[in-house]
């Protein structure tokens, strides 16, 4: 019978945890999730609490002026709507961000994701491929 070795197991479990979580390269995963987790969620409370406090504000504007809904309905939807603006705009500038470096490797060779791409496919020569294309393009 073989004795099972607990602290040995769980040296082998937590080693191989670790370097699943924090090795090769997973730091920047992490980091990037952790960023994008809190990114989501300023947004989520700016969307909230921003158009609340202008709601606040209108409601004293309305109690002011006498006219009960109209600037808080009016604050809340300008408000909300420059956030929208705000946001699609972040958003648009983030993405053509990520297009450009994302265009920049793929225009550089020594790259990762161009570095051990063929010049030419495998099957290029094949006559099979060949009879195939031709007949697609035909």
């Amino acid at each position: 019978m073989r004795r099972l070795d607990i602290n040995k197991t769980t040296r082998k479990i937590a080693g191989s945890f670790n370097r699943a979580d924090h090795g090769q390269g997973n730091y920047s995963t992490q980091a990037e999730l952790r960023t994008g987790a809190g990114d989501a969620l300023s947004k989520a409370f700016e969307m909230v609490a921003t158009p609340a406090v202008f709601g606040v504000g209108g409601w004293y504007l309305d109690g002011w002026l006498n006219t009960r809904p109209l600037a808080t309905i009016v604050a809340v939807v300008l408000v909300f709507t420059y956030q929208m603006w705000c946001f699609a705009r972040d958003y648009t500038i983030n993405l053509n961000k990520a297009l450009d470096e994302r265009r920049s490797g793929y225009a550089d060779p020594s790259t990762s994701l161009t570095r051990n791409r063929p010049s030419k496919p495998c099957h290029a020569e094949s006559p099979i491929t060949t009879a195939a294309e031709q007949l697609y393009h035909d």
